[in-house]
């Protein structure tokens, strides 16, 4: 009976340990695709910012500070 018992017991854990281990996977696909997305964006700024400098449309050196 006690040999049973621990039989249905241990198969009852195994059971349960491999649920949930397939049903505790996440899926990253979503977080991935916003980061690509974001890079993206970032990407194209850049860009869009050394076009501005190499054309000389934007400052890149701080004016100096006068003390008083």
């Amino acid at each position: 009976m006690n040999k049973k018992f621990l039989n249905v017991f241990l198969l009852s854990a195994l059971i349960a340990g491999t649920t949930g281990t397939f049903t505790s996977c996440k899926d990253y696909d979503d977080d991935i695709d916003g980061l690509s997305e974001r890079i993206t964006t970032v990407e194209a700024a850049l860009k869009t910012l050394q076009s501005k400098i190499d054309a000389g449309a934007v400052i890149t050196e701080s004016p100096r500070r006068q003390t008083v």
